[in-house]
């Protein structure tokens, strides 16, 4: 984030509220306890048959069970 962006929401309480909304479903959506729980399950199984990193299986990659990133999604 740059300076401008930075004092832009400093000058607007409303951009801030809706950034802070914004966040918070994000969180709520792609950090589902549910979600985390296959997700750790999956790799931890993967890790004990020697499936993570095989050639022929890449690495876990950190995305969320059943979770579908959108293309502004930076890992």
């Amino acid at each position: 984030m740059c300076i401008r962006d930075r004092a832009r929401l400093a000058d607007d309480p409303a951009l801030r509220r809706q950034m802070g909304a914004a966040g918070r479903e994000r969180v709520k959506t792609c950090f589902r306890a549910e979600a985390q729980i296959a997700a750790f399950d999956r790799f931890f199984r993967e890790l004990a048959q020697g499936g993570v990193g095989r050639l022929d299986n890449p690495p876990y990659d950190g995305r969320v069970a059943g979770l579908s990133y959108g293309d502004d999604h930076a890992r």
